[in-house]
């Protein structure tokens, strides 16, 4: 009898080896594996207008250099990649892929009585190296008025229009395996980042407490925001 998850229940054990093993994964750095750098530079120009009003704009840039990413290294050549074909049910028709078949790389490893057939080390399974590959690009463009009213009461208002490229780097400090589509074509990862937010815009009034009471009423009425 198993628990849920397919173990034997504590303090049972199994008399003898399993039947069958599947082979483990492995985790590694990178030889030459570098600390990421981020370039970060900002240009704004600033114009006081009429009724205490201040519009910026200014565009912003950052670059990320060096971003980790997690590649499978355990694959040979000879072998993989191969190819899977998937046909393309869309009724509709308003689907982003036209074609009734789409075909892409498809690695693939098998149980065979050397080891597993595909694998430069047939004792593992994927030896996922985190190498310092990746790169990000972030362009934006930004429009700010500021107004500073009378009797403490100011509004703050931005709209930033964005756009964020990269190499689909790690976004998390875990390591599940490979990250890439295609180990072999690390070109192939370069497209819109899914931290991509192309617009946004906030808007924010402020309103300082104006009035300057005295003696144990100001302790607890002035200064409020």
């Amino acid at each position: 009898q198993f628990c849920s998850g397919g173990s034997p229940p504590f303090p049972y054990v199994f008399a003898g080896q399993p039947a069958s093993v599947v082979k483990p994964g492995a985790v590694e750095f990178a030889a030459r594996f570098r600390n990421p750098e981020i370039h970060q530079a900002v240009a704004a120009i600033e114009q006081p207008l009429p009724d205490g009003i201040k519009l910026t704009a200014g565009a912003m840039l950052s670059l990320g250099r060096r971003l980790p990413v997690s590649v499978d290294t355990n694959f040979s050549s000879t072998v993989n990649p191969g190819t899977i074909t998937y046909s393309v049910k869309d009724p509709t028709g308003t689907g982003p892929i036209k074609s009734t078949q789409i075909t892409v790389p498809f690695y693939a490893t098998w149980p065979s009585s050397t080891g597993t057939a595909g694998r430069l080390n047939p004792n593992y399974q994927q030896i996922s190296e985190i190498v310092s590959r990746a790169n990000s690009t972030y362009e934006a463009l930004m429009v700010r008025i500021t107004r500073e009213g009378r009797r403490g009461l100011s509004l703050h208002a931005h709209y930033t229009y964005a756009h964020a490229m990269d190499w689909n780097p790690n976004n998390t400090t875990l390591v599940a395996g490979s990250d890439v589509l295609d180990p072999a074509n690390f070109n192939a990862e370069y497209g819109t980042s899914n931290l991509d937010v192309r617009h946004s815009a906030a808007a924010m009034v402020i309103l300082d407490a104006p009035w300057k009471l005295r003696g144990l009423a100001g302790q607890f009425g002035n200064g409020w925001m």
